[in-house]
């Protein structure tokens, strides 16, 4: 896909899908800003200090194990908001966006 790093955000060439760091997972959350396509989320343009909206709840099965994780958080304003509902890792509450690990695959 080859998503390029602006910010601390990271953009598809056509700026359809913005991705950023989740310190809760510790991976890559990407979401689409712009398509046509379902689910979309709006963004307020901004890289260093990016809004989406709705929540972002994301599902996934980890290796080795028989039921699917989920992480349920708001991004505000470069602060992401962890719900409670959230069963992917123990973070709660706010915490700041944190970079993108310069040596993650697939982010130039």
């Amino acid at each position: 896909m080859g998503l390029k790093r602006e910010g601390m955000v990271a953009l598809s060439p056509d700026r359809e899908l913005l991705g950023y760091w989740c310190s809760g997972c510790e991976c890559l959350h990407m979401v689409n800003v712009a398509s046509d396509m379902r689910p979309r989320w709006t963004w307020n343009g901004d890289v260093n200090k990016p809004t989406l909206s709705p929540s972002i709840r994301t599902f996934w099965q980890r290796t080795g194990e028989a039921e699917q994780t989920r992480c349920h958080h708001f991004l505000r304003g470069g602060v992401i908001e962890f719900l409670s509902d959230s069963a992917a890792h123990q973070l709660r509450g706010s915490h700041p966006l944190q970079p993108i690990p310069a040596d993650y695959g697939g982010v130039d």
